[in-house]
């Protein structure tokens, strides 16, 4: 478990899939991804892989949770994705909790983490490219641009461990 003053990172546990299920389910928070809804079924599925896939490894899928309430507000993510050989950074936070800084928050605690305990010297983000909020942040948070696929309406970002913790 990753913690700041306000927030935890932990991995998923079943009982979790009720607010999976909600957060999948918003169209605010989908409106910028390849898919519209997903069953409660499907966010079991997902749950049962990432507790048998990652365990409590750093590279996992977290739940990002409020320490003074002890809600779920979102899920960030670092994973390897094996057919392109890179370390990726994903999130996703309900919309009421958009805008407070939880997400940077938990993207910085998440990265310097990773970068402090891993041989590895960069992680990739990808968001759309008119996804202005997820933009920023990635910038907040030291990410640049690298690349944009008008095709694929995406926009390619990357960290350096160097940016980060010199």
């Amino acid at each position: 478990m990753l913690e700041t003053e306000r927030i935890m990172l932990r991995t998923f546990n079943i009982e979790d899939s009720n607010f999976l299920y909600e957060l999948n389910n918003d169209k605010r928070v989908n409106k910028y991804l390849s898919y519209d809804s997903m069953s409660m079924e499907k966010c079991i599925d997902y749950i049962n892989a990432w507790i048998n896939n990652f365990g409590n490894k750093l590279l996992n899928v977290y739940n990002v949770v409020l320490k003074k309430t002890n809600e779920s507000i979102g899920l960030i993510f670092l994973v390897r994705r094996e057919e392109q050989q890179k370390i990726e950074l994903g999130y996703r936070f309900l919309p009421d909790y958009w805008g407070n800084g939880y997400c940077s928050e938990a993207a910085e605690v998440l990265i310097k983490t990773f970068f402090n305990k891993s041989d590895e010297d960069k992680i990739y983000a990808e968001t759309h490219y008119q996804n202005v909020n997820s933009i920023s942040l990635l910038h907040k948070v030291g990410f640049n641009g690298v690349s944009q696929d008008v095709l694929d309406e995406g926009r390619l970002f990357i960290l350096y461990k160097k940016d980060i913790l010199d």
